[in-house]
């Protein structure tokens, strides 16, 4: 698979064709093709470029090797590049809140962002927010009825339920009333000290 695109490395060690380098915060490791571009290069030194990446899959593992296309990266270019990582990082945010979790370290990234390309991309994230906490709060409503039905209120739930907005959802918080409204009706089991309720997945810490 080969695509072009901005890279960033650092130079490890020089080879008779390929400076060995090393991606700058990440542990991948690639071969930079010498040529009239790069044999200026140094080693210990970094360098972000644009440049032709290629990836060669087998059993022993992946082989990337970059081929310089231009050192200095056009404008255009820079603008492209950060608006594929946005979309990249919104699109991993949507997929983490259809599955009940909030990816944070994706919100910390999109800050690095201009906020004029991370604004166009604030009506899928808020989306993507409401969906993770729809999501959270029904696990953690399962919770709460559970504990309810056996004449517990489970206060802890409540809580991070409120964490979460659930005044925004009036319909998970009238089935919370109802639940605590139920646990004061019944008494609690007499195994109580052992009871411990079914705990639904994707439920919010």
């Amino acid at each position: 698979m080969k695509e072009q695109r901005i890279v960033n490395y650092r130079i490890d060690k020089k080879g008779r064709k390929y400076w060995t380098a090393t991606y700058v915060g990440k542990p991948w490791t690639a071969q930079i093709v010498i040529d009239d571009l790069t044999s200026g290069f140094e080693v210990g030194q970094t360098y972000r470029f644009l440049a032709d990446v290629e990836k060669e899959s087998s059993y022993y593992g992946t082989k990337v090797t970059v081929t310089a296309v231009s050192l200095n990266v056009p404008e255009e270019t820079e603008a492209a590049e950060a608006r594929r990582s946005v979309e990249n990082i919104v699109a991993y945010i949507e997929k983490k809140a259809s599955d009940g979790k909030w990816h944070e370290m994706g919100e910390t990234k999109l800050a690095g962002f201009d906020s004029g390309l991370v604004s166009s991309y604030l009506p899928r994230i808020e989306a993507a927010r409401e969906a993770y906490e729809k999501k959270a709060i029904a696990s953690l409503v399962r919770k709460i009825e559970d504990y309810a039905a056996n004449g517990f209120v489970y206060t802890k739930g409540i809580a991070d339920c409120e964490a979460l907005h659930i005044a925004k959802y009036p319909d998970l918080m009238e089935r919370v009333n109802a639940a605590v409204t139920n646990a004061h009706k019944q008494p609690a089991k007499k195994n109580s000290q052992s009871y411990r309720p079914s705990t639904p997945k994707n439920c919010a810490p």
